[in-house]
């Protein structure tokens, strides 16, 4: 039996305009630059999979350029029978260099990038324009950041000390939550005090009610439900009292009625 592979595209599970290739079932990837790699290399500690090396600009990815109405696989070649690397055609690449997709299980010891932006060719000045802000967005949100938990993900749970009642996660998309008909807490810390809102994110479009959310027992605010559609998200930013606590703070969540809370995806203390 002779099988044949051919080139596939896949998007983003969202529908966003980032694209992924296959050859057959092989993933495949372009490799990037080997400079700058410390704190890019896991070892056997706590967290130590943790990827915190210095990072590179969205801005400067490739961008994969495609009709809305055609195949971005379309234009991705093989040009040499013998081996497995494949090239981009319709791209705009920042430094003009080629741009090569190879197996992604063989690439080690390097950046690399599975899923690259895609874009019409009439609108890659603004799809350009759109990674700088996400970059700039993404920078101002690390910068104000003190602690944050990712919701529904074992490690940074219990590094902030769960504890819930009548509560479970689960995963949309690909984004993982945490619901309730009870409650569930986290601790995070501010050792400075300097933390004056938390912002939390949760998933829009579940037949959800209002949710409570007290900081160190007190009453913050309370979440209300959206009937937008589902897979989106939104962040609500409450103000946080002058005179919280320093060191550790205790975020609590809790069904506000008869039924389940929203679906958390984030909460975060900030500046």
């Amino acid at each position: 039996m002779r099988l044949h592979p051919r080139i596939s595209a896949e998007l983003l599970p969202d529908g966003s305009p980032w694209v992924s290739f296959r050859y057959g079932p092989t993933v495949l990837a372009t490799e990037g630059d080997r400079t700058d790699l410390v704190g890019h290399f896991a070892d056997d500690s706590r967290m130590g999979h943790v990827a915190r090396g210095p990072l590179r600009p969205l801005e400067h990815l490739p961008i994969v350029l495609a009709e809305s109405s055609s195949d971005p696989a379309a234009g991705v070649r093989r040009p040499d029978p013998d081996r497995l690397a494949f090239a981009v055609d319709h791209v705009d690449a920042p430094a003009g260099e080629p741009v090569v997709l190879v197996p992604f299980a063989g690439i080690h010891e390097t950046r690399y990038t599975l899923y690259v932006p895609l874009a019409e060719p009439q609108r890659l000045p603004q799809r350009r324009a759109q990674l700088r802000a996400a970059d700039e967005a993404a920078l101002t949100l690390h910068d104000r950041t003190i602690d944050t938990v990712a919701a529904g993900e074992q490690q940074p749970e219990s590094d902030h000390g769960f504890e819930g009642q009548d509560t479970w996660s689960g995963l949309t998309d690909g984004l993982r939550w945490r619901a309730a008909t009870g409650w569930w807490s986290y601790r995070l810390t501010d050792p400075d005090r300097a933390a004056t809102a938390l912002m939390v994110t949760h998933l829009l479009g579940s037949d959800a009610g209002p949710t409570r959310v007290l900081v160190s027992g007190h009453l913050l605010g309370t979440l209300t439900p959206s009937p937008d559609p589902e897979g989106k998200e939104t962040t609500q930013v409450l103000p946080l009292a002058k005179d919280h606590p320093a060191g550790s703070v205790e975020v609590r969540f809790e069904a506000a009625h008869p039924g389940t809370t929203v679906r958390l995806r984030e909460v975060r203390l900030a500046r």
